[in-house]
């Protein structure tokens, strides 16, 4: 407030790491690049369900023996790949 104002072009731009801007930094993404975001996510997270099962499947197998250590995780695994197939048929995965 109390300098000198004196405005330009160049201090005007806005700053992206040295390099001259070409294009509007608001400008749209197309929305696949937010789905495969999601999407990646989403797997990403039930993937992490799998450690704690993988980490207690043989204490597991020596007690309740190994078709009911071995189901609840066949039924999510097929639950996931249902869903996979899923966004593969409707072209969530394709670049276009």
């Amino acid at each position: 407030m109390l300098g000198p104002g004196r405005k330009n072009k160049q201090k005007l731009e806005p700053y992206e790491s040295g390099i001259i801007p070409f294009q509007d930094a608001r400008r749209r993404f197309p929305i696949k690049y937010y789905l495969v975001a999601m999407l990646f996510i989403l797997f990403d997270i039930e993937i992490i369900f799998l450690y704690p099962w993988a980490a207690i499947v043989r204490p597991l197998r020596d007690t309740v023996g190994i078709a009911l250590a071995l189901i609840p995780m066949g039924i999510f695994l097929l639950i996931l790949v249902i869903g996979l197939l899923y966004e593969w048929s409707k072209g969530a995965l394709d670049w276009d």
